[in-house]
């Protein structure tokens, strides 16, 4: 049967190779979840560094770089941000918000 948790029972239309709810009630897709996290870690880092190189005086066409390397490291914390509650719920409506919040960021980085 569908599994149930903590976050009500498991309605996405998605559901990857992770058993739901087995390693702990609060969370459907514990390994899932929990690898969203360097992610998480790693783009900030990274959107810091990057941010702090962009203050250098150096010349425009590098800066302009910079702000390519801010929006990819920015973005990096936002999707994977994004994927906690659809990974931690397995609900139908964390799937939409994190395919709709994937869509808007694409046309915001074109």
């Amino acid at each position: 049967g569908v599994a149930e948790g903590f976050w009500g029972k498991v309605d996405a239309n998605i559901n990857w190779c992770e058993k739901d709810y087995e390693v702990t009630f609060y969370i459907a897709e514990f390994w899932n979840t929990l690898s969203s996290l360097p992610m998480i870690y790693f783009g900030i880092i990274g959107y810091l560094a990057a941010r702090s190189r962009a203050k250098m005086p150096i010349s425009d066409g590098t800066r302009r770089a910079e702000r390519h390397l801010l929006a990819f490291f920015l973005s990096s914390p936002l999707l994977a941000s994004d994927q906690l509650p659809f990974y931690g719920t397995m609900r139908f409506l964390s799937q939409i918000t994190r395919r709709s919040a994937h869509w808007c960021l694409v046309g915001v980085l074109l």
